[in-house]
């Protein structure tokens, strides 16, 4: 039987992920859980921008929630196994894209 989309989802809980924010921000930090508008909430977060023409900037946030109007892209680190089969998800990061 296949995975429904709720056993996904569940199956990311207290795993790392790279959201993609629409103002250009990314944020990486631990999974752990959605409320009833999706919105994303993150634990041990650290907050990335990269502007033109500038040194990119890294901030502690510690916990966030992301309102789902503002994702553009959602990326979860794969166990290294899976990592080796498909390349290291594009720049050996160990992230995969995942598509909600």
């Amino acid at each position: 039987m296949p995975p429904t989309t709720l056993d996904q989802l569940k199956s990311l809980l207290r795993q790392n992920l790279r959201v993609t924010l629409n103002d250009g921000r990314i944020l990486l930090g631990m999974f752990c859980g959605t409320d009833k508008q999706l919105n994303i909430i993150i634990t041990n977060a650290e907050e990335y921008r990269y502007n033109e023409g500038e040194e990119p900037t890294c901030r502690f946030v510690g916990q966030v929630m992301v309102p789902w109007k503002f994702v553009v892209k959602i990326e979860a680190q794969l166990p290294p196994q899976y990592t080796d089969m498909i390349g290291g998800g594009g720049r050996d990061s160990g992230y995969g894209a995942l598509y909600l």
